[in-house]
């Protein structure tokens, strides 16, 4: 948060003035800064405001604006040094209102403002001696009427735990007698001797070297009044300098020891320290010296930097720098960046003389520069005037900006950037990217050496109407089709391997090369030819044409009418607008002719085995959908509409297809490849055809045909990403004698192969125990999915004949009404007729009610007694009222459901089922040990948040087995949350066993 706060002084009252949104965050820092004397918030010391923010984006940092008190003259300055012991305490008493918490408080004050920071510090400490001001810095405190001011009138070292002071001038020094106040002060004005020299205003004192003169130390010496805000502020954007922890004006001193922000708040840095802003020595670590932070402190000598350990990077720019008339970083061989100006201005011959430096990143002057480059990843940038940069080795990056430049590369992979002018572009060895540019009238150069080159050029720029030429004549230049002002050679180049172009507003033409290029052509109808190569080829605007040649190409034709010819290998074509012709040649291609209103697009896959069209109508909007196929054609057809031609697309040779429907009604005729068709909106009819294909009819009630079962066998079944059961509809051979079954629930065992899945569908898990018959369809779980499988005219499933889908995104529950023949009959399942059990009426299985004293609702049901044959297992399911449930002969499985139910499971490997906690009450009258179950798995379940994932329930103390009246008669308990819960055991259902043994066992039970 940064704000500003005003004091004004009205009728002899002091009034702190605070905005209305002022807001602050209590638990976070605050930093106060207090400007000086005739000035306000806005002059230099305002940019110290702008540049603490990124130090802590979460502090408060307030400006308190004093200007309308602060004084216009020198004339002022008695009158207003007489009114700074109101200010502060004003401000000292909108601080506490405010319950501004002092430890975690900065004060920066500049000139006067120094000493209101020190005297509101010294009001906090009356207050409460516990809680100082964090620290106050004083940027060259004001010296005049301060000379023999006690500490309780001027800033001073025990006005906050810590007090920082910078000293850059001397008002004592100046004045070597004291005649009229006014008069001295005046003098003071003009000469700079402004500041309160004396080593006892701080914790620490800092006094500040410049170009070989330490500031302020004598009447001889430099002053200047606001270098101390400079010098503070080049600290807070990352300035380091040489510093040294004593004071001596001598000039032999070794500034070695790293001085910057984090040394100057270091609470265990004290006394007198002394910095010398032309010497930067770094660390042991990794430095970076930005010599542009130096730039309003006016150094005008040579700068020394010393990196010293670590991979260290110099930064300086010299382009906005008067009398530097050139610079050459390195000549003879010299650590040193020289004025190539010297004797034309006030600048040394050495700007700047570095060590162990591994890194530059330097900017050039307006004049002919010369940069020798080292042996890290430099960065030289020329500026204008006819530069020279050779990059030795490493990774770097030239540009020569305006006017002739020479780039040399050198070793490794360099970047080199010519400009305007006539240049020349050596790239040596290692993969380089060489760039001359355009500008109108040169002609540039580039040798890209050895190795793997780039010549990249961007001529989108180029306006005398005439497009270029690459390779014209087979010839490795660059040509100018015509046009004035424009030589015919743009660029000669050699040793380039490939080419990154981007054409102009006109007719382009670029010739075959042999590398992977990139080809723009921008407006205009161009050429461009890719030759061997992974080429990228785009036309841009108009009617283009693209040979990709050899190799996997993308080719991009854009606006206009289009011709694209993929060639060998495999490509991706896309027309884009217009009427566009797609050839994909030889290979595996994908070809996207796009979608435009009033548009014919012609695609022909060309000579490949898996050729791809690929088509997104879903931005049509004329209120008409799409027709993939339509009485057998191979074309596309728009349904209708306004502004559409009937036939979108015409194709040939296409294997597959990835095709999105429109908002509208979409058909979807497809083929023997593995498709992919997504409907959109509206009522959509998707046929994938043979091949493994995805289907997503989108939003609409749509319809997926299943005609043809062997449109999706086993081998390689479709998917369906979105069925919605609610809506959606499955078109089959046909709905007589049809039954569906959904065994979501039961069909946990199947595997993914033939005869897994025909033993599970004919094991009598369908109703009334008859299999898997023909026209019917199940439903059923694998790992998670969802498998519907279709039969046709014969009994069990077979995998080549059979259709099976996967339905990963169902929707809703399954039945017998989404089905569908092709007339749009709606299936209902068959009554069917059980197998004849003997003893009945002919021809039927025996249905029998049994009286008895059953709940209202839920007659008591003997269902089955002897369906024997060669059924494994028959499936009952009693009512929610009290049944009587007997099973056959054979392995029974029987679920009661709700209501006190009597069970017999009869002969065979029963399974007894309870699915819910109020399935209690049941009797089993007749189990086996060794050969029965009870299953809890989906109780368990329903107990268990997350599903019961245990082996052993009877140990996790959810089942617990108690004998009853007798050895062979048990009851069997739950406890609805196991061990861990508050829940007991409750009875369940009683067992009563047909031999001996003991139920207590898990063998008996299945969790």
């Amino acid at each position: 948060m940064q704000t500003t706060i005003t004091i004004d002084k009205v009728n002899d009252t002091f009034k702190v003035n605070i905005p209305t949104d002022f807001s602050f965050d209590k638990t976070q820092k605050t930093i106060f800064l207090i400007h000086g004397f005739k000035s306000n918030p806005d002059d230099s010391f305002g940019d110290l405001y702008k540049d603490l923010q990124p130090l802590d984006q979460n502090a408060n940092i307030i400006r308190v604006n004093w200007s309308s008190i602060s004084g216009n003259s020198p004339d002022d300055y008695a009158y207003v040094k007489g009114q700074i012991d109101y200010i502060a305490l004003a401000l000292s008493n909108t601080f506490k209102t405010l319950n501004i918490d002092p430890t975690k408080t900065e004060i920066i004050g500049f000139s006067l403002g120094a000493h209101i920071a020190g005297l509101i510090g010294q009001d906090f400490k009356k207050k409460d001696p516990t809680k100082l001001i964090s620290q106050i810095v004083g940027l060259d405190p004001a010296g005049p009427l301060f000379e023999v001011a006690g500490e309780d009138a001027r800033i001073s070292p025990d006005d906050a735990n810590r007090v920082v002071v910078i000293h850059t001038s001397n008002y004592v020094s100046g004045l070597l007698l004291q005649p009229i106040f006014n008069f001295t002060f005046l003098i003071a004005i003009a000469t700079g001797y402004l500041g309160l020299y004396r080593d006892d205003l701080g914790t620490l004192d800092i006094y500040v070297k410049k170009d070989g003169n330490l500031y302020g130390s004598d009447f001889f010496a430099p002053q200047q009044h606001d270098l101390a805000v400079k010098v503070y502020q080049s600290l807070v954007k990352g300035g380091m300098y040489g510093g040294i922890n004593q004071y001596q004006p001598g000039s032999n001193l070794n500034y070695s020891d790293p001085f910057n922000l984090e040394k100057l708040n270091n609470p265990n840095l004290i006394g007198e320290y002394t910095i010398n802003l032309n010497y930067l020595p770094g660390t042991d670590g990794n430095d970076t010296f930005d010599l542009n932070i130096l730039d309003n402190l006016e150094i005008k000598k040579t700068i020394v930097v010393d990196g010293k350990n670590g991979d260290d990077l110099l930064k300086v720019s010299y382009d906005s720098k008067e009398g530097i008339n050139g610079i050459h970083l390195g000549f003879g061989g010299a650590n040193t960046i020289y004025n190539r100006g010297f004797g034309l201005s006030e600048f040394l011959y050495e700007l700047v003389k570095f060590s162990s430096i591994e890194r530059f990143e330097i900017t050039g002057t307006r004049y002919a520069d010369v940069f020798e480059g080292r042996g890290g990843n430099d960065i030289f940038k020329g500026i204008a005037g006819s530069d020279i940069l050779n990059s030795g080795a490493g990774n770097d990056y030239l540009d020569g900006g305006a006017d002739n430049d020479t780039l040399v590369g050198g070793a490794d992979n360099d970047t080199l950037v010519g400009g305007a002018g006539n240049d020349s572009l050596v790239g040596g060895s290692g993969n380089d990217i060489l760039n001359p540019g355009y500008s109108q009238g040169s002609t540039d150069t580039v040798d890209g050496g050895e190795a793997d080159d780039l010549l990249q050029v961007d001529y989108s720029s180029k306006n005398n109407g005439y497009g270029i030429h690459l390779g014209f004549g087979n010839t490795d230049k660059i040509y100018s089709r015509g046009g004035a002002g424009d030589n015919s050679e743009l660029v000669n180049f050699s040793y380039i391997e490939r080419f990154d172009i981007t054409g102009t507003q006109y007719a382009d033409v670029f010739e075959v090369r042999g590398g992977n290029d990139i080809f723009r052509g921008g407006a205009g109808s161009d050429i461009l030819n890719g030759g061997v190569g992974n080429d990228y080829l785009d036309g841009g605007a108009d009617g283009d044409i693209l040979n990709g040649g050899a190799g996997s190409d993308i080719l991009n034709g854009g606006a206009g009418n289009d011709y694209l010819d993929g060639g060998a290998d495999n490509d991706t074509l896309v027309g884009g607008a217009g009427n566009d012709s797609l050839v994909g040649g030889a290979g595996n291609d994908i070809l996207n002719p796009g979608y435009s209103q009033g548009s014919t697009d012609t695609v022909d896959g060309g000579g490949g085995d898996d050729d791809l069209l690929q088509v997104d109508y879903s931005s049509k909007n004329n209120d008409y959908g799409i027709h993939l196929g339509f009485g057998n054609t191979d074309k596309i057809y728009s349904r209708g509409g306004v502004g559409d031609n009937y036939e979108l697309v015409k194709f040939s040779n296409i294997e597959r297809f990835d095709i999105t429907g429109t908002q509208y009604d979409d058909a979807f005729e497809g083929r023997t490849g593995n498709d992919i068709f997504k409907g959109d909106a509206g009522s959509d009819k998707l046929t994938g055809g043979r091949g493994k294909d995805n289907l997503t009819g989108g939003t609409g009630a749509d319809i997926f045909v299943y005609t043809e079962l062997q449109d999706s066998l086993l081998n390689n079944f479709d998917v369906i990403t979105d069925f919605n059961a609610n809506e959606d509809k499955f078109q089959i051979p046909t709905v007589s004698n049809f039954y569906f079954y959904n065994a979501l629930d039961i069909f946990l065992k199947v595997d993914l192969n033939e005869s897994s899945i025909n033993t599970r569908l004919m094991s009598g898990n369908l109703l009334g125990g008859n299999g898997f018959q023909p026209n019917y369809t199940a439903i059923f779980s694998y790992k998670g999915s969802r498998y519907l499988v279709i039969n046709d005219a014969t009994v069990g499933f077979q995998a080549g004949s059979d259709a099976i889908i996967e339905v990963t995104g169902l929707t809703g529950t399954l039945k017998a009404s989404n089905f569908i023949d092709p007339n749009g009959n709606i299936a209902q399942n068959v009554l069917l007729t059980l197998p004849d059990l003997g003893g009945g009426g002919a021809g039927g299985g025996d249905i029998v009610s049994v009286p008895g004293g059953g709940a209202a609702g839920g007659g008591n049901v003997v269902i089955g007694s002897g369906l024997g044959g060669n059924i494994p297992q028959y499936t009952a399911t009693g009512t929610p009222g009290r049944d009587t449930l007997i099973g056959t002969s054979t392995s029974d499985r029987i679920t009661g459901l709700q209501g006190a139910d009597t069970i017999t499971g009869g002969g065979g490997n029963d399974e007894f089922v309870y699915t819910n906690i109020r399935d209690n009450g049941d009797t089993i009258t007749d189990f086996e040990i060794g050969k029965d179950h009870i299953v809890f798995t989906q109780l368990l379940d329903s107990l268990v948040t997350g599903g019961y994932n245990g082996a052993n329930a009877i140990a996790d103390g959810y089942v617990k087995v108690v004998q009853g009246t007798s050895t062979s008669n048990f009851s069997v308990q739950i406890d609805a949350d196991g061990s861990t819960g508050d829940d007991i055991f409750r009875p369940f259902i009683t067992v009563n066993l047909a031999g001996t043994g003991t139920l207590n066992n898990p063998s008996s039970f299945v969790f």
